[in-house]
């Protein structure tokens, strides 16, 4: 079982003069080389932590073990976290644990329910009161550097709850804390109060931190299966290394053809998963794109003004909202599909007007064939009008297919850095934005 993809929507012969010559390609691949020597110097270095992120089997089974008397004690659980401390958590939970996850009940599902508080809206935050109970809850802090404001808010107001109502004694049964292993105010708070923790590893971004214990927690106390989704990992991290024939190469060729497209105008990156399961990818991949490749400055200090915009779309859903303007619209988009060719639940459609020939094409159809016609039509009008477009295929959702997915497109992100010769690591704008919060926030306070 291994994840597809499928590029020839993107070549010339299907596209036109809006797609790419199979020469082109191999002649962008003479670059891949290089890079791909700086990207695993960096990895030797320890420069670049979360190649081998999917190789922590000692830290897998501890996790694993963790989670065993999580679900033996909690009900619920709370992520606090913004940013990749929650979305790709999040996108995790919604691919595997299935949409309806939070309604069913204790005895039908895995795990406790599952919340993902990924802002500060006060509606959001004092809401959570009203649905869980505190002395069956287990908040897990993220965050990366020990000090993001959104995260310390909502770990204030979270604590508020469980001293006033359980008691301060009880704080440390009720807090997991996820960040650095040494530096930072959730890490001291950690060290002094004796809480359960984990380490994100240093030299790993929040956008690259899903195989580590912020993206592996909360999915391994919902009972998925981590040491399969690490495997994915794994194995897509071998796939990557090989470069003799660029087109086997999955991440490298993506990185590739949406370089070049790019070069040829195409601003735009969106994604369109067909299954809601999979919206939350979509979401994880806009950070992940946006953060790494949005840059002001190339690695020699130029300004380039660089990047291209990510945006999420759902299939069947925005065929009817965007997909006009994706095929009649500016040509500056490359689309990305994911379908799942098979789905653990199905429903087949009864006859709704037996002699009425208007709907005789759904009668005893399964509603996955619909959403299959779906896919392949907006990939066939897409092609008629000379708008490139790829394809991820998943034999089925499983973690170790999810996992595949995630590290490619980890690995696609940062090859693509290195084509546009920018630092994919690094997020300025982001920190200045967060210095200007800070700032506002004293001045409010007259200090």
């Amino acid at each position: 079982m291994k994840l597809q993809f499928h590029y020839g929507n993107v070549l010339e012969n299907q596209v036109g003069i809006q797609g790419l010559a199979e020469k082109e390609i191999i002649k962008g691949a003479s670059r891949l080389k290089k890079i791909q020597q700086s990207l695993q110097k960096q990895r030797e270095e320890k420069a670049v932590g979360f190649w081998d992120l999917p190789y922590q089997e000692s830290l897998i089974q501890r996790i694993k073990d963790t989670a065993i008397h999580v679900r033996e004690k909690f009900e619920y659980l709370v992520v606090l976290g913004i940013g990749g401390s929650s979305l790709g958590p999040n996108s995790l939970h919604q691919a595997l644990a299935g949409p309806y996850y939070n309604y069913l009940p204790l005895s039908q599902r895995e795990g406790p329910s599952v919340f993902f508080i990924d802002n500060v809206d006060p509606l959001l935050i004092s809401g959570l009161n009203d649905v869980i109970e505190l002395e069956k809850t287990l908040f897990v802090v993220i965050t990366k550097s020990g000090g993001t404001a959104e995260t310390l808010a909502q770990y204030s107001i979270a604590r508020g709850w469980v001293e006033k109502e359980l008691g301060k004694e009880q704080v440390p049964d009720h807090f997991v804390g996820i960040t650095d292993p040494e530096k930072g105010l959730l890490r001291e708070i950690i060290n002094r109060e004796n809480w359960l923790s984990f380490e994100v590893p240093p030299h790993v971004g929040g956008r690259f931190s899903l195989f580590s214990p912020v993206g592996l927690f909360s999915a391994a106390c919902a009972g998925i299966d981590i040491e399969e989704l690490a495997q994915g990992g794994r194995d897509m991290d071998q796939e990557s290394r090989r470069l003799d024939n660029i087109f086997d190469n999955i991440p490298y060729l993506n990185a590739l053809i949406h370089y070049l497209l790019y070069q040829k105008g195409k601003d735009i990156s969106v994604m369109m998963p067909y299954t809601n399961a999979l919206y939350g990818v979509a979401d994880w991949y806009r950070q992940l794109w946006a953060e790494s490749l949005g840059k002001k400055l190339n690695l020699q200090g130029e300004a380039v003004y660089t990047g291209q915009t990510p945006v999420k779309a759902l299939g069947a859903t925005d065929q009817h909202s965007q997909l006009q303007l994706y095929i009649e619209g500016p040509a500056d988009k490359v689309i990305t599909f994911i379908r799942v060719n098979n789905f653990s639940k199905d429903e087949k459609m009864p006859p709704l007007e037996p002699e009425n020939s208007e709907t005789d094409y759904l009668s005893n159809a399964h509603i996955s064939e619909l959403l299959h016609a779906e896919c392949q039509a907006t990939q066939t009008a897409l092609t008629r009008n000379q708008r490139p477009n790829c394809l991820f295929e998943l034999k089925e959702l499983n973690p170790y297919l999810l996992g595949q997915l995630y590290y490619a497109l980890q690995v696609q992100t940062v090859v693509t850095g290195g084509l546009l010769g920018i630092n994919p690591f690094d997020q300025p704008g982001v920190e200045e934005g967060k210095k200007a919060t800070k700032r506002i926030m004293r001045h409010k306070k007259g200090k």
